[in-house]
């Protein structure tokens, strides 16, 4: 009887001793968690303002004009933009007497991104393929692809025949 009484201790130091051990390498990916945040306010405010542009494009879609703001929050040497690629996946525009380069993955014709940076690194991960061209009617900047806005106050979003058409 002595015999099963000790093997029935020992088994439960072990599973003691197992659960213990999990519970501290939880604790140090927790504290690893914790210390090295992988949460990017830019990144989270460009699918954002992605949200907002792709709610808008459906109202065009369903004959209702869109409208869309960016209103920050822009930090120091970060800018918000609404680039529209048409048909290419690489572009330069001078901005601020600064040239900057806009690159995205989207190979479609008529691809559209939310970008965000400076001129030294630009991020055009949040982007739409649009089904429809879009004709920029924007005094002071081209109507035609590629283009780029860097301030969207009041952009209206109208279906017109087989395009989209942005003015402000």
């Amino acid at each position: 009887m002595s015999l099963n009484k000790r093997a029935n201790l020992v088994t439960d130091n072990t599973v003691e001793l197992i659960i213990a051990a999990a519970g501290i390498v939880v604790l140090i990916f927790l504290l690893i968690a914790l210390y090295s945040p992988t949460y990017d306010e830019n990144a989270e405010t460009a699918k954002s303002y992605l949200q907002m542009f792709n709610e808008q494009v459906s109202s065009a879609d369903s004959l209702v004009e869109g409208s869309l703001t960016f209103w920050g929050p822009e930090t120091e040497n970060v800018k918000f933009y609404l680039a529209y690629f048409g048909d290419l996946s690489r572009f330069d525009k001078e901005i601020e007497k600064e040239k900057v380069i806009f690159v995205t993955r989207k190979r479609n014709e008529n691809a559209i991104c939310v970008c965000y940076g400076n001129a030294e690194k630009m991020n055009c991960k949040n982007c739409k393929e649009l089904d429809l061209p879009v004709e920029l009617k924007v005094s002071g900047y081209d109507k035609f692809p590629p283009w780029v806005l860097d301030e969207v106050k009041q952009l209206k979003i109208t279906k017109v025949g087989g395009k989209y058409l942005f003015s402000m």
